[in-house]
């Protein structure tokens, strides 16, 4: 065959590859989004995060059908259904992941690899769950797997009085007078609209929109809220709202690495694919800057380790500072030397 034609065909399985990687991609992508998710994820949502390249919803409808399929040969099946004029997707788990399931050497070493520094973090509150998922891939995270010492702040009867009284007020939609302290220790009242709650790191944070004197939330500031700085919780019961479609409690929980004190900032180059939907997806997390036709993302950062093997998850490579990046090259190079033995 003539160098000309080798070329071509260089090119074309160097296209296909690039093609495979992309949808597997995206694939490994839905699927974790699906199975973080403890809620239905409208077709609005799925198209703005995972196909920003789709300008109509008749593309992105049969892209998505594609990728379903996609992830049904993976053993996940998606199910959709119906809500008005639009739809909404979650995993079948009746059918999803039946029988035994194995993961090859090389994905369970990554697994650990990735996963077990988390596990001696004194600052990640799953750390036993974690372990106990661990278990199932490596025994020696079994009963006898030394976790950390972590102080257990005591749930007092305050607290939970407060945290009655704010569930009741989100399962009604009515508005909570809060008498909050903040991290500057100043004190005030504060009408709330309560949309969420979550716990980390041993605390309880409400999230919510303030009650505008017109009587509607002010959903351009919304906040979290830690529950011990709550002195006082009342209900009114005269003044209700609603929760935003949009709005997804996940959306103010910290990522993995930001739990604990921030000790650095750090910059990072986003896969130029990825972009417009990381942008849009992690908004809310530090800030974004355009810089020679690349997009530069600044974050805080408490757990550089934890940051490390997320930046990789995430095709981000590291800018500053200089040990994130030899981190970041070090587990880069590990998960390349145990790919290529394998």
């Amino acid at each position: 065959m003539s160098t000309a034609g080798n070329a071509k065909r260089a090119n074309s399985n160097a296209a296909r590859d690039n093609e495979d990687s992309l949808r597997a991609r995206k694939l490994t992508q839905l699927a974790l989004q699906f199975m973080n998710t403890s809620y239905p994820l409208p077709s609005d949502r799925i198209w703005h995060d995972h196909y920003p390249e789709h300008e109509n919803r008749k593309s992105f409808t049969k892209a998505f059908a594609r990728d379903r399929e996609g992830l049904a040969s993976c053993g996940i099946y998606i199910k959709g259904k119906r809500r008005g004029s639009s739809w909404e997707w979650f995993v079948d788990t009746a059918r999803s992941f039946v029988g035994d399931a194995s993961l090859s050497a090389a994905d369970a070493y990554l697994l650990e690899y990735v996963c077990s520094p988390m596990i001696g973090d004194s600052h990640f509150p799953y750390a036993q769950e974690l372990a106990s998922a661990l278990a199932k891939v490596n025994n020696c995270f079994g009963s006898n797997f030394p976790l950390p010492k972590r102080e257990v702040v005591p749930f007092n009867k305050d607290d939970k009085a407060k945290l009655t009284s704010i569930q009741q007020a989100l399962a009604q939609r009515c508005v909570c007078r809060v008498s909050y302290t903040n991290a500057q220790n100043v004190s005030s009242k504060r009408d709330l609209c309560c949309y969420g709650i979550f716990n980390l790191r041993n605390n309880t944070y409400i999230v919510a929109a303030p009650m505008l004197d017109s009587g509607c939330p002010d959903n351009t500031h919304i906040k979290t809220y830690r529950l011990s700085r709550m002195h006082s919780v009342k209900l009114d019961e005269t003044r209700h709202y609603v929760i935003p479609d949009d709005f997804y409690t996940s959306d103010y929980i910290m990522l993995p690495f930001q739990i604990g004190s921030a000790q650095e900032t750090a910059r990072f180059v986003v896969d130029p694919e990825q972009a417009p939907a990381f942008e849009r997806r992690f908004s809310r997390y530090g800030s974004f800057a355009h810089k020679d036709r690349l997009l530069i993302w600044t974050v805080d950062v408490a757990d550089f380790a934890a940051c490390a093997s997320w930046a990789i998850a995430h095709c981000l490579i590291p800018l500053e500072p200089s040990c994130l990046c030899d981190m970041w090259h070090a587990r880069l190079e590990e998960v390349l030397r145990v790919g290529s033995s394998t």
